[in-house]
């Protein structure tokens, strides 16, 4: 119950600093462990596309009573674009790793974009643009992040219980509008009746 209501409150605190509360992509209850988030990461969880502005998607970490993982798939649809990703946690020393496609491996950390130990204390952190690399031959990774699959695996060091929220921010990609052709027969237009006033 306790850790029921300090990720709530957790909830909370992040929903009070948006202009809007963020959408519930999805909310595990404590002690699920039966439908909890994939533990396998050849086979992660598949969330599906982030909406529009912010989104949560909040857990617990179960060690007290198993080695408890969880890993799961968001997708960045076309039109948008991932800005931030901030993680709230309990404690200290918690090994998250992200990587690009539907799979993560968990011996090849050449193929992540980020894998590093977070704590409490970087709640603030964006995840994309706060890079503190646990493994130093990660690709790297940089805010934003454009359209595709991406996986997060995010797991306890310690063999303790702790509750989570990561907070996605997703904006409009904007696109930038092609000449059109009328544009440009009028440019060229006024560039020939120049040339034409020059030579007079």
């Amino acid at each position: 119950m306790l850790r029921f209501m300090l990720l709530a409150a957790m909830s909370c605190g992040l929903a009070a600093t948006s202009v809007a509360d963020p959408v519930n992509f999805y909310l595990e209850e404590f002690g699920d462990l039966g439908t909890d988030l994939s533990d396998t990461h050849s086979a992660p969880t598949v969330l599906g596309s982030l909406p529009l502005g912010e989104s949560l998607v909040a857990g617990f970490i179960e060690n007290a009573q198993r080695s408890d993982i969880d890993i799961f798939t968001f997708t960045v649809d076309t039109n948008l674009a991932l800005d931030s990703i901030l993680l709230s946690v309990d404690g200290d020393r918690h090994f998250l790793a992200i990587s690009e496609g539907t799979q993560i491996s968990p011996t090849e950390s050449n193929t992540m974009l980020t894998a590093r130990l977070i704590s409490s204390s970087q709640a603030n952190d964006n995840l994309l643009t706060n890079d503190d690399p646990f493994a130093p031959d990660t690709l790297g990774i940089s805010a934003p992040l454009g359209p595709g699959d991406y996986t997060i695996w995010l797991q306890e060091t310690q063999f303790e219980t702790f509750g989570y929220a990561f907070t996605f921010q997703t904006s409009t990609i904007t696109a930038i509008p092609e000449a059109s052709s009328g544009f440009l027969l009028v440019a060229l237009g006024t560039s020939l009746g120049l040339r034409r006033r020059r030579r007079r």
